[in-house]
């Protein structure tokens, strides 16, 4: 692939998926109460574990995505980020295997999120291939530990 359309996509998909996972932080953060029900009602986790990971994912969501926008540990925030987003998909395809009528979670965890749904699925794919593409061409430019040279 050409060197320029390797940075400029490496460069757009870290600003995508960077920004996508701060913003799915936010309410999880301040409501991880509330997001440890979401997690809960997939029935994968006991209650113990739901709460914890409550806890912990929103946080890990929020700094890998600040890192990808900063450009800062871009390869290993996007593997992070990829590993919760497998993770993401292999939740919610038990949940439709399970026939189970629960929000996703994703975003907003005050119930009024989206069900859990096939296009859940193809959405957290595509974030997928992106931090994919990001691990593959972690590309730096416009990063602080660059300065902004590239």
């Amino acid at each position: 692939m050409n060197n320029f359309y390797s940075k400029f996509f490496s460069i757009v998909f870290r600003l995508i998926v960077g920004v996508i996972f701060i913003y799915a932080s936010m309410d999880k953060i301040q409501n991880p109460d509330s997001f440890a029900i979401s997690v809960e009602n997939y029935q994968i986790l006991s209650p113990f574990w739901s709460h914890y990971s409550a806890l912990i994912l929103p946080w890990l969501e929020l700094y890998c995505g600040l890192f990808l926008l900063l450009g800062l540990f871009v390869r290993t925030s996007a593997l992070m980020l990829a590993g919760m987003t497998f993770s993401f998909i292999l939740a919610l395809i038990y949940a439709l295997y399970m026939n189970l009528d629960i929000d996703c979670g994703c975003f907003d965890v005050s119930g009024s999120s989206q069900k859990v749904n096939l296009m859940k699925i193809l959405e957290d794919v595509v974030l997928l291939l992106m931090a994919a593409y990001i691990i593959k061409f972690p590309y730096e430019m416009f990063s602080i530990k660059n300065k902004g040279k590239g």
